[in-house]
């Protein structure tokens, strides 16, 4: 016996005559095109529907419908009255400590603050600091705040003002994972693509102090992937975080860590495993790069085929190796003992000079 679930509307073609009829209609059930026939009477006693049924396939079955309650029509809503949901306030980022506006630059004046310039003027007592559209524009003793419409004045008495700190080496603000393992040269992978501008540590840098970070890949072997330099802008966007115009790094690294020497037993497999082998990696990458490139300037002419030439299949990984060869990508690289920085420095001023 099977029971049905009554609360689908079915358009229907009825008949009928005295105590019989018939019912017609297509199934609602999902993916299927079947038509149903219902053969019924009516029992008055039991006040119930019974009879016989018909497939679209030519199989018989039986039915009965039980009377529950008379049929009640529903009220129409008027959507016009529902009340509509409001979107909550968008914080800038969406997360805690973001800002329900983005902040404004405003003139600010720091007033008899110690500065420190880091530059040959040194330190200087009891000075002011006037900063006007996020920069600074003045550094000196008792500026008057009056010719500065709007300005907002901060009395940095007893308090010292230096230089924001730039990070030259940072991990921070790169969704998921920062090692790209699974080769010994992943120049073609970019920081720049998994940027997170939402990561809290953004928020605490700023905090401490720092101002601009450089994002490195990590130092898993020999060639990493492409870093990229971020100012830290709280609550924008991953391409409003990135610095233009920047020139473009790279991250090289050297010895343990490249030849996987505390990685475990599960990990002996990958080249190179010694340092001989990471400065025959560097050979071997540049070497391919070197021929890249000479094929992509000296391209081959095809047999038979006045003027047409034999480009090679763009590589990303060779372009960027390629980049560095014409010192439009600089190297930042992960060091262990003075040889092996000194046998890559080397290994790039002979292959550069080839």
């Amino acid at each position: 016996m099977q029971v049905f679930d009554d609360s689908v509307k079915l358009q229907t073609n009825f008949t009928g005559a005295s105590n019989s009829f018939t019912i017609q209609y297509e199934s609602k059930k999902t993916g299927s095109k079947e038509f149903i026939r219902l053969n019924g009477s009516y029992n008055s006693a039991k006040q119930n529907l019974y009879g016989t049924g018909q497939l679209s396939d030519g199989n018989w079955f039986t039915w009965i419908a039980n009377f529950d309650s008379a049929y009640v029509p529903q009220p129409k809503v008027d959507t016009a009255k529902i009340e509509k949901p409001t979107a909550g306030i968008t914080w800038f980022p969406n997360m805690a400590f973001g800002n329900a506006v983005q902040p404004q630059a405003k003139t600010v004046l720091l007033k008899n603050a110690t500065v420190w310039t880091n530059e040959k003027e040194g330190i200087l007592q009891n000075t002011d600091v006037l900063i006007q559209n996020g920069k600074i524009a003045a550094v000196a003793k008792n500026l008057d705040a009056s010719k500065y419409p709007g300005v907002e004045v901060v009395d940095a008495t007893d308090k010292h003002i230096s230089a924001g700190i730039i990070d030259e080496h940072s991990h921070i603000a790169a969704t998921g994972e920062v090692n790209e393992c699974t080769q010994s040269v992943t120049s073609e992978v970019r920081i720049a693509d998994i940027i997170d501008a939402d990561d809290i540590n953004i928020y605490r840098q700023l905090s401490g102090g720092v101002t601009s970070s450089h994002i490195l890949h990590g130092s898993c072997n020999p060639v990493g992937g492409q870093t990229q330099l971020i100012k830290l802008r709280w609550g924008k966007s991953p391409e409003e975080l990135k610095f233009e115009g920047a020139d473009g790094f790279i991250k090289f690294a050297l010895g343990e860590n490249v030849k996987q020497s505390n990685w475990g037993d599960n990990n002996t497999t990958r080249y190179p495993q010694t340092r001989m082998g990471v400065e025959q990696t560097y050979i071997n990458a540049f070497t391919r790069a070197r021929e890249y490139e000479r094929k992509i300037k000296a391209p081959l002419s095809l047999s038979g085929r006045a003027g047409e030439r034999l480009y090679p299949r763009k590589d990303l990984e060779l372009d960027a190796l390629t980049e560095i060869l014409n010192s439009k990508r600089f190297i930042t690289c992960h060091s262990y003992v003075q040889s092996e920085i000194n046998m890559l420095m080397h290994r790039l001023i002979v292959l550069v000079l080839r």
